[in-house]
């Protein structure tokens, strides 16, 4: 196969691209962290594993390295793993915001609600869920019942999941 016009310029890029990643010593060893709310930071450039996120997409997991991304979180439990070995993650529900990874193995995490999982009520959560859905059945409408049905359905998931 015949590259054409310009193939010892990409030749040369990807030999020093090549280099670039084979060279252990400039490579990030650890996630940068931060993760906050209007109210407060909660973790501040704190060095990490990796983060999972709950995207419009779905589940992401975040290591150093990863690529630029923007992504919209939706209700969901933002998991952070300090190191590899870490069994139990610092998990946080959260109710939406965004995240920026970006090209420097950071990654900036700002959320309109941030709760440690722990902190959560199954039972409440239970009971304005089915608070939720009677509205909705009643007015297929209402927005308010419709983010609650959201909400509330993610909180209860989330506990569940994580062995609340």
């Amino acid at each position: 196969m015949r590259w054409g016009k310009g193939h010892g310029a990409l030749n040369a890029a990807t030999t020093t691209l090549l280099r670039t990643f084979s060279d252990n010593s400039a490579r990030p060893q650890a996630l940068i962290c931060s993760l906050g709310t209007q109210e407060e930071v909660l973790i501040s450039a704190q060095p990490v594993h990796m983060v999972t996120l709950p995207t419009t997409d779905g589940e992401l997991a975040v290591m150093a390295e990863h690529g630029p991304h923007l992504c919209e979180l939706v209700p969901g439990v933002v998991s952070i793993y300090e190191t590899k070995q870490v069994e139990k993650p610092k998990t946080y529900f959260v109710t939406g915001g965004i995240a920026l990874v970006e090209v420097d193995s950071s990654i900036g995490v700002s959320v309109m609600e941030a709760i440690p999982l722990e902190d959560l009520d199954v039972d409440a959560a239970q009971k304005r869920l089915e608070e939720s859905k009677a509205t909705l059945e009643s007015n297929p409408q209402d927005i308010d019942a419709k983010i609650g049905e959201q909400v509330f359905s993610a909180i209860v998931k989330a506990v569940r999941a994580y062995g609340g």
